[in-house]
């Protein structure tokens, strides 16, 4: 998994390829919207630590980005 420790993003998008992909702020599970392979998580107004972990079948990250 990644851990980002800062709450300073407003948004997150991760593009993956093969396996499943949780995205969680100070313990709450988010929830993402999908368009064209994009999965995109509004941060704002969320605190705490930022992990993104991989479900059981080990996936590939195409890319990951943060907006401030």
């Amino acid at each position: 998994y990644i851990t980002i420790n800062s709450n300073v993003f407003t948004k997150l998008e991760l593009k993956v390829t093969d396996g499943t992909f949780t995205v969680t702020v100070g313990g709450k599970t988010v929830t993402g919207t999908t368009k064209n392979g994009v999965t995109t998580y509004d941060l704002t107004g969320l605190t705490g630590t930022i992990k993104i972990s991989v479900g059981s079948t080990l996936g590939k990250v195409d890319y990951l980005k943060f907006y401030k």
